[in-house]
């Protein structure tokens, strides 16, 4: 285990879309599946220095102290698993969500109010994509082979401002054109309530 960094962070959390479902279908097969996804993306974080925290069932959590060496692991890993051959025939997808924040270690893992933004930004991703918060574009250097979009602003879960959300979009990777699976803070037709 690396010693886990301080200050500023990038955060990244990664997620296997479908996976419930896969498990169910494939049985004990799915082992294979899960096996070559936790290899390949292993040695995807290995090439770009970005920590593993943790992990828990086919999901990532994984620090960096600098924006783009994760977000090129990102792109890295989309890439990884777009051009993998998948045991039993899978078409495997998986999303990923990155934020960057103020952040010191509890023990072997970090509590702070940027992993749980972090963690609620790959939630709001579909499988394929990789969705950046602004705190991570402001930060970012030259990353080969990739270039982000703004999506819009959002309302994320437990977070009371919205959130703007950009897409990465990686060279030799399909990104999946679903928008993010959180409601627009603007331009949509639901009423405000009112207030005294």
């Amino acid at each position: 285990m690396a010693t886990l960094p301080s200050g500023v962070l990038t955060f990244v959390f990664t997620d296997i879309e479908g996976s419930t479902r896969l498990l169910r279908e494939l049985g004990d097969g799915y082992d294979d599946v899960a096996s070559l996804h936790d290899a390949l993306l292993r040695e995807v974080w290995q090439a770009h220095g970005v920590v593993e925290v943790a992990t828990e069932g086919d999901a990532f959590f994984l620090v960096a102290d600098d924006a783009t060496p994760a977000v090129a692991a990102a792109a890295a890993a989309q890439r990884a698993i777009a051009e993998a051959t998948w045991p039993h025939g899978v078409s495997l997808r998986i999303r990923i969500g990155v934020h960057t924040g103020y952040a010191v270690p509890s023990g072997d893992n970090y509590r702070a109010l940027a992993v749980h933004r972090a963690s609620r930004i790959v939630d709001a991703a579909n499988g394929g994509q990789t969705l950046l918060t602004s705190d991570v574009v402001t930060r970012l250097g030259v990353v080969p082979m990739a270039q982000w979009r703004s999506l819009g602003r959002f309302q994320v879960r437990d977070f009371d401002e919205p959130i703007e959300l950009w897409a990465l979009d990686a060279e030799g990777t399909v990104t999946d054109p679903r928008p993010p699976r959180v409601r627009p803070a603007d331009r949509h037709n639901l009423v405000r309530p009112t207030t005294s």
